[in-house]
């Protein structure tokens, strides 16, 4: 019976013990921002979808909401993209490289944070103005994204 027992506690420990280690994806910057940037590419299939069957149905609001949320998404792509680059070639370089390059991507991404503020306004206006419970929807997913792309550009001068 006791030979029985061991194993089982082994496996609860080494259970608890990979539950209790920081995950190394989450804490990396450049992982997220790669898991952002596919976000809003399937925001961008899926507002344009809305767009193109809102054109086919006539509904003029629904279609002027997922077309402008549409660009949102693929701007808000271009700029995580953007972001993924500046940091990985800032984590990758030397440290004398890095001190020449770090108030450049400080700068960008500090711009990038005000384009962002901006399209956070324009996302909360074209989701108030549709009925379309999908784009609302993803409007709420291009919310939540944006949000999640900021908090990691606002981080970057601290790290």
């Amino acid at each position: 019976m006791a030979s029985t027992v061991r194993p089982k506690v082994l496996v609860v420990l080494i259970c608890l013990i990979a539950l209790s280690v920081p995950n190394a994806s989450a804490q990396d910057p450049t992982l997220r921002l790669a898991a952002i940037q596919r976000t809003f590419q399937d925001l961008t299939k899926d507002l344009v979808d809305f767009a193109q069957a809102a054109t086919r149905t006539g509904q003029d609001r629904d279609y002027q909401a997922a077309y402008e949320l549409f660009g949102i998404a693929q701007r808000s792509m271009d700029r995580a993209t953007l972001a993924y680059r500046l940091v990985g070639i800032h984590g990758f370089v030397c440290e004398v490289d890095r001190a020449k390059l770090r108030p450049i991507v400080v700068f960008e991404l500090d711009m990038m944070n005000k384009e962002i503020d901006i399209d956070l306004e324009a996302t909360n206006f074209y989701v108030s103005t549709t009925q379309n419970q999908a784009i609302v929807q993803r409007g709420g997913d291009l919310r939540a994204e944006l949000r999640a792309l900021q908090g990691l550009v606002r981080k970057f001068p601290a790290q």
